[in-house]
């Protein structure tokens, strides 16, 4: 399950805070959304998930399993043009499709919808 996430804009990355460890080369970065009041932005194939866990102490979220998205130049041009995404913690949402994250065991993590927990624009 999605704890919550992280969105950096300065830094063009997203972080997702799982509630248990998931095999980043399973993640399926074109299932994921981040979502404003009444448009949303998908990630393609050019975000990248980096191999190397981030090790985070943010929101009472203590070293727990994340995952870390490289936006492409192309998701980050696309979520600055949108007025209605991506401006502060009341527009920024996060929707992941069924099967887009799966666990260790390969189970699917179905639709989640996660709150930001950081934002920096």
């Amino acid at each position: 399950e999605i704890e919550g996430f992280s969105l950096n804009l300065t830094k063009s990355t997203l972080v997702l805070f799982m509630s248990e460890s998931v095999p980043f080369d399973q993640v399926d970065t074109t299932g994921i959304q981040l979502v404003g009041d009444a448009t949303l932005v998908q990630l393609t194939t050019e975000d990248i998930v980096d191999l190397e866990p981030v090790i985070t102490n943010c929101c009472n979220i203590t070293n727990g399993p994340t995952i870390s998205i490289r936006l492409s130049t192309s998701t980050l041009n696309s979520i600055k043009a949108d007025e209605a995404l991506g401006t502060g913690l009341n527009n920024t949402g996060l929707s992941v499709d069924a099967g887009a994250i799966v666990d260790m065991e390969l189970n699917q993590i179905g639709f989640s919808s996660a709150t930001v927990i950081n934002y920096f624009p």
